[in-house]
């Protein structure tokens, strides 16, 4: 699911790591658009989110490594 949220986004979706699957929000930036020398429209996006190793049944090490991984997911999208 696609929302706007002022002059960017909110993304719901399942993410699903090591057949562990949940349900996310997550606030997506858009970084810009413009027309590219091919003549398609391009647009990038990026969203930052954490998630606890623990929940998608990630427990080796959890003291070395620690539970909270920091995601960084940027894309870029093309209108044909």
């Amino acid at each position: 699911k696609v929302e706007a949220a002022g002059a960017n986004l909110k993304v719901t979706g399942d993410l699903e790591l090591h057949g562990v699957k949940k349900s996310i929000t997550v606030d997506v930036t858009v970084l810009g658009s413009g027309v590219d020398p091919m003549n398609s429209t391009r647009a990038g996006y990026e969203t930052h989110l954490t998630i606890k190793r623990s929940e998608y049944g990630m427990n080796f090490m959890p003291g070395g490594i620690g539970d909270d991984i920091d995601l960084t997911i940027a894309f870029e999208g093309v209108k044909k």
